[in-house]
């Protein structure tokens, strides 16, 4: 037997054995847990400057999991990074994705203080004019980055076999659970917040990150764009993050989420040419 045979027969094995999403997701959670770890068995402390390291570059993993899967599987990087990072194709998205994330946090605060103990008012560590800046920043370094992984390869690689809720629901429970160690390190953002409001947003979150991705065309921009507003709660109209961290405002959110999730799943995901539009991104 030749050496040519040899590769194509123990490619086919590995592809037999192993599907994409599950070499995506164990690639990812070893990659990401591997940093992570040494703060969750306490061998860094999150006060120091390697804890911020640590959680940055575990931060890539979902990229990582996706580069590996496109090499594995005898796809092409080039080709794969083409079709995830081209413009949307209508510049109505770009205002959808922009326009969300702050309206959300602008309506919470609204219930927030009409239910709550929070008044209106930024806080005062930070400037609005730096909304701007966060926004890209964290889309690039503090959340965004993931979507190479969720949206860009996981999403496209469940959607050859299941439709778009369930692809959605099952990328958000390994999207949120992939958070879980940093949900146990005292003092990370994770810590502050109530888990099952956490997941049910990441679930909320994970419908319309579909719903934006696919009918703009495979846009990972736009994923990643949409990504750092949700992450920007800095910016919380009603206290900043102090008041998002509480059961109540976080959780207040995490319903509004859900809301605007049901409603695309109700209408967009329903029609027909919701799925007419869509083109499968090669993974």
């Amino acid at each position: 037997m030749g050496e040519e045979a040899l590769d194509k027969q123990s490619g086919s094995i590995v592809t037999s054995f192993l599907t994409k999403p599950i070499v995506f997701v164990l690639s990812t959670l070893v990659f990401s847990w591997v940093f992570w770890a040494p703060l969750v068995a306490g061998i860094v402390s999150i006060e120091s400057d390697v804890a911020v390291y640590l959680i940055v570059a575990g931060g890539f993993g979902p990229t990582f999991g996706a580069l590996l899967g496109v090499s594995l599987f005898g796809g092409s990087l080039r080709s794969w990074l083409a079709e995830i990072l081209s413009l949307p194709t209508s510049a109505g998205w770009v205002a959808v994705v922009l326009l969300i994330p702050p309206s959300v946090l602008v309506l919470t605060a609204i219930v927030h203080v009409g239910i709550g103990d929070v008044t209106f008012g930024f806080d005062h560590r930070i400037g609005l004019i730096g909304y701007p800046i966060s926004i890209v920043s964290i889309a690039l370094l503090g959340g965004g980055q993931e979507e190479f992984g969720w949206r860009g390869y996981l999403l496209p690689a469940l959607r050859t076999r299941w439709g778009k809720l369930p692809s959605s629901i099952l990328v958000g429970i390994v999207w949120a659970g992939w958070h879980t160690p940093l949900f146990l390190v005292p003092g990370t953002d994770q810590s502050h917040l109530p888990f099952v409001s956490y997941v049910l947003l990441v679930l909320a979150a994970s419908v319309l990150l579909t719903w934006i991705f696919e009918s703009s065309g495979s846009s990972l921009p736009l994923a990643m764009l949409f990504h750092g507003g949700l992450n920007a709660y800095a910016y919380y109209p009603a206290g900043g993050l102090s008041a998002v961290r509480t059961p109540l405002g976080y959780s207040l959110i995490a319903i509004i989420y859900l809301g605007l999730a049901i409603l695309v799943i109700l209408g967009p995901f329903r029609r027909p040419t919701f799925s007419e539009t869509y083109t499968q991104v090669n993974v």
